[in-house]
């Protein structure tokens, strides 16, 4: 949440995918008025190594990718603050964002391991 809302500009269909998420992590509304009301608080921890953070990229993509109310250029857009925020290098972020979709594109239910692998070893 706070990485859509931080800038206080979340679009309608942003806002939507949140809700949608919330209800996929089967958040309850009384919890995401709460969150959506105390999110500033909140600290973002990205962890510290590079395989959970593939890992939380992962669950991430899988679920984006399956989001009908976000656009394409919106689920990049929004993958890339995920990524930064998750703490891979900001240089590499629309490569590591790219890879993931591309990825996902063909195949909803691609494993963790494919996609780590997938991601690992885009530059070759």
């Amino acid at each position: 949440m706070k990485i859509t809302l931080r800038d206080e500009d979340a679009s309608n269909e942003e806002k939507q995918f949140l809700v949608n998420f919330a209800k996929r992590l089967s958040i309850t509304d009384e919890e995401y008025v709460t969150i959506s009301n105390t999110y500033t608080s909140h600290e973002i921890k990205a962890p510290h190594l590079y395989e959970q953070r593939l890992d939380a990229l992962y669950e991430i993509v899988k679920i984006v990718c399956t989001e009908d109310t976000l656009s394409p250029e919106s689920k990049e857009i929004w993958l890339k603050r995920v990524g930064k925020a998750l703490g891979f290098d900001p240089s590499n972020v629309k490569y590591i964002v790219a890879k993931s979709l591309d990825v996902f594109a063909d195949n909803i239910n691609v494993t963790k391991e494919y996609f780590m692998d997938e991601v690992k070893n885009l530059n070759q």
